[in-house]
């Protein structure tokens, strides 16, 4: 998924992921979800991060590691 880099849309892709969970029962790894970000500072990067409760993933994307 593509977003902007704001706080706002940053919440509202965690609210909608929380509500995925919430209506499917499905539940999210977020320890072992990436973000892949774009010309973000490093010190915005970290604050999004910690509210997706991911880490920062590298190219190439491994989308199931062995």
């Amino acid at each position: 998924m593509l977003l902007h880099v704001d706080m706002e849309s940053i919440q509202r892709l965690k609210l909608a992921l929380d509500s995925f969970y919430t209506s499917t029962g499905l539940v999210i790894n977020f320890m072992k979800s990436t973000t892949m970000p774009m010309h973000v500072p490093p010190t915005d990067l970290q604050v999004y991060m910690d509210l997706l409760q991911c880490t920062e993933g590298k190219f190439p994307q491994i989308y199931l590691p062995p």
